[in-house]
């Protein structure tokens, strides 16, 4: 249904969908964490005030963003994009007028963050001075001076005949705040306003943690309750947004479908990954975090044991999605948006939801995937070299490097699986994200050679062979490259 065409993403089958142009169309991006000016990063509103105008310029009707608007939970951060939206949307019109409508919620930094660390304190040290700047103590003052609306913790909005509905992350009455109130408020709210949103009709649900089980099957520390999973599986008309997880949107696994249908949203700062099945659990990709890094000792030494630096075009990547809404369709574009170019397929939901034959259910798109392939004449090089492992210790390694695994035919390799195999037939497992994984598959990064640098002490001594899969998102592993090596 969808494929890559003059720039564009999206080319459906003659005849599958009905003419006329959209009726509604909006951007929706998640996790801004706009800091504090005195901060000493350049993190401020540039970025989104980048999105919002390549936004304007589709001629949006909304602007949707899932949550963690501020870095540090500071009711100057939050200031600092009411600012913004100002200077970009005066009024709260585009240019030519037009009213643009604002679908903004709260997360976990919005509410909690000026406890992670010590900026807030260092910045406030004085503990009444500092409560006064808090997000999370005046979140209702705040907003309306910031948005010139009134905060509620979950609220709903019509823009062109479309319903939005969002929940903002807060606690009640005194708590710390988590992700168990959004389905508690939106199984209440439901039952308040649900005769408005039955029918074929779409309507759009925003919360910042992913629905439980959904959108990469999402559980623990990025995901809710579960509540909300719950709930919306008796509407299929909704379609959910939903961030906190970073997960760069060109991995497939960002949208899902079954009673209702999620949306990750990734994330506008920098993007991050979740793992496929073929990455050692224990061990991650050799050029990401090793898991548990921030909970675990024997996590930490492996991190700083790894021969390669964290991959690096994440922090120069800002993902953003365009809605339009059709009579038959809702296409969702996936963009890059320093750049403004599509970074991924568009996704093509059919209209009416509860009739269609639910395009992006998890487990079919998981079971018919194309693994991604190298060209028939990719080859493996290896060579010794000298890294500099993550302690800043520079030791012997042995550097792998091949080609882009970009062969027609197959689908984009999101990372590789590296096995090593030894004189006496035993063998271990590294992985690689794949450069590019975050970009456009015809950008230069994603077009460009990958490589994975091991360290030689981590490696069994004697001849070796290196052989190298290319694997999908859903871990579909393509043909192997292969390379001898003696120690």
């Amino acid at each position: 249904m969808a494929a890559f065409a003059a720039g564009r993403a999206f080319a459906a089958p003659s005849g599958m969908f009905a003419g006329g142009g959209a009726r509604l169309v909006f951007a929706a991006m998640s996790d801004i964490h706009v800091c504090h000016p005195k901060t000493g990063r350049m993190l401020g509103t540039e970025v989104f005030e980048r999105a919002l105008e390549w936004y304007r310029r589709q001629g949006i009707d909304a602007v949707l963003v899932a949550g963690d608007l501020a870095e540090h939970g500071l009711v100057d951060e939050l200031e600092m994009i009411g600012e913004a939206w100002r200077r970009m949307f005066p009024g709260g019109n585009a240019p030519d007028g037009r009213h643009v409508e604002k679908v903004f919620v709260t997360g976990n930094h919005d509410y909690v963050a000026w406890a992670y660390g010590d900026f807030a304190k260092k910045l406030y040290p004085d503990e009444a001075e500092l409560e006064r700047h808090k997000l999370a103590a005046h979140y209702a003052e705040t907003w309306a001076a910031a948005f010139g609306e009134k905060y509620e913790p979950i609220y709903m909005k019509d823009v062109r005949g479309y319903k939005f509905i969002g929940s903002h992350w807060t606690g009640e009455e005194g708590e710390e705040g988590g992700e168990e109130w959004f389905g508690e408020r939106l199984s209440g709210f439901l039952a308040a306003h649900g005769d408005g949103l039955r029918g074929e009709k779409p309507f759009f649900y925003v919360q910042h943690p992913h629905p439980k089980g959904t959108v990469f099957k999402a559980s623990g520390a990025v995901a809710d309750d579960g509540r909300t999973t719950e709930i919306l599986s008796g509407w299929p008309n909704a379609i959910a947004f939903s961030g906190h997880s970073h997960r760069s949107i060109t991995d497939e696994r960002s949208i899902w479908q079954d009673g209702f249908t999620s949306v990750n949203l990734g994330c506008l700062r920098r993007t991050n990954f979740f793992a496929t099945r073929n990455v050692p659990k224990d061990r991650g990709y050799e050029n990401w975090k090793t898991p548990k890094v921030y909970r675990n000792a024997a996590a930490q030494a492996l991190n700083r044991a790894k021969a390669m630096p964290l991959y690096g075009p994440h922090w120069n990547c800002h993902h953003g999605i365009l809605v339009r809404v059709f009579e038959d369709r809702v296409v969702i574009e996936r963009r890059e948006m320093g750049t403004g170019e599509a970074v991924a397929p568009d996704w093509v939901i059919p209209l009416p939801v509860a009739m269609s034959r639910r395009p992006y259910d998890y487990d079919k798109r998981e079971a018919v995937s194309i693994a991604p392939q190298f060209a028939a004449d990719a080859k493996l090089s290896v060579e010794v070299v000298s890294a500099a492992n993550r302690s800043g210790e520079t030791v012997p390694a042995v550097k792998l490097s091949f080609p882009a695994a970009n062969a027609e035919g197959g689908a984009r390799p999101f990372d590789y699986r590296v096995e090593v195999v030894d004189a006496n037939g035993g063998s271990t497992v590294r992985a690689v994200l794949a450069e590019g994984a975050d970009y456009g598959i015809r950008s230069k990064y994603a077009q460009g050679p990958s490589s994975c640098v091991l360290a030689l002490d981590s490696l069994p001594q004697g001849p070796l062979v290196f052989k190298v899969c290319p694997g999908d998102c859903f871990g579909k592993l393509g043909r192997p490259i292969s390379a001898r090596f003696d120690a």
